[in-house]
């Protein structure tokens, strides 16, 4: 499992693990936000902020799928194969 960076990693990898994409979601239990409040800058009442552009309207984040569920069903409506399918190691960033 890769380590968590402060800085961008473009290397190429075999995506994002549920457990990055419920971080960048938000998506904790009370006391995943308990935790979240009390060791870093993060703010409940701000959480409404989070959005996201869909279809040209600013709604907010869908919260039921995790980001690998919804990148692989963005991609799939739009005809496009994830080249690193079937690859031990991954050799494109997608």
């Amino acid at each position: 499992m890769a380590t968590p960076k402060q800085v961008m990693d473009f290397r190429p990898s075999k995506g994002i693990t549920t457990a990055q994409s419920n971080e960048h979601q938000r998506r904790w239990t009370e006391k995943g936000w308990g935790s979240a409040e009390s060791t870093g800058n993060y703010d409940r009442s701000r959480e409404r902020l989070n959005f996201e552009v869909r279809g040209g309207k600013v709604c907010p984040i869908d919260k039921s799928r995790s980001i690998p569920e919804r990148m692989a069903d963005i991609l799939r409506s739009r005809g496009i194969k994830d080249p690193n399918e079937g690859l031990a190691e991954p050799r494109f960033r997608t």
